[in-house]
């Protein structure tokens, strides 16, 4: 997968830093869509904890979520003043994070692997850790960032059509049918 580390090699790795809760994270570039100042969010009621709302981004709507909270962290998302949008061949989701700082390289020998810091690197959101300066980056997997929860309800949103006239289409109905 795109998203994690290369177990081995000699070519950096292309991270995307940024703050959140006062601690450097990163992603690497290849999952990184595009980085966008913080949008109007239409907010979504009863959405799983972290969906915070979806956003419309030029024809294509994103979700968005709360990184911070998904990773454990107090909400973040009244912080938030940027967004990462991350994705893959199955969906795209924005994430909220308070501060995108830089894009660097990092060399494979200067990422600690999660085995070796006590993480399991299996279901970790955490790939590796990278020592810069007096700072360590973390490196996510935005993949188990997101939980399994929230990435199944996100991808079942996927298969309801579009047209808000076809509610015998909708796996749940509109509350506007006839019985």
């Amino acid at each position: 997968m795109a998203n994690e580390i290369a177990a081995n090699g000699t070519e950096p790795l292309i991270i995307v830093g940024f703050e959140l809760g006062g601690e450097a994270y990163g992603i690497p570039i290849n999952c990184v869509r595009e980085i966008i100042r913080k949008p109007e969010i239409t907010r979504i009621p009863q959405a799983q904890p972290g969906v915070i709302g979806i956003k419309d981004l030029r024809g294509t709507v994103i979700p968005m979520l709360d990184l911070a909270f998904l990773l454990g962290m107090e909400p973040g998302a009244e912080k938030a003043g940027k967004v990462v949008i991350v994705e893959d061949e199955s969906m795209t989701v924005g994430l909220l994070v308070e501060e995108v700082n830089e894009v660097q390289a990092v060399l494979p020998d200067e990422i600690s692997r999660p085995a070796v810091i006590g993480v399991d690197a299996g279901g970790s959101a955490v790939s590796g850790i990278a020592k810069r300066g007096d700072r360590l980056l973390k490196v996510l997997n935005w993949h188990h960032a997101v939980s399994g929860r929230v990435l199944e309800e996100l991808a079942s949103v996927e298969d309801i059509p579009a047209d808000p006239d076809c509610c015998e289409l909708l796996p749940v109905g509109c509350g506007n049918e006839q019985g």
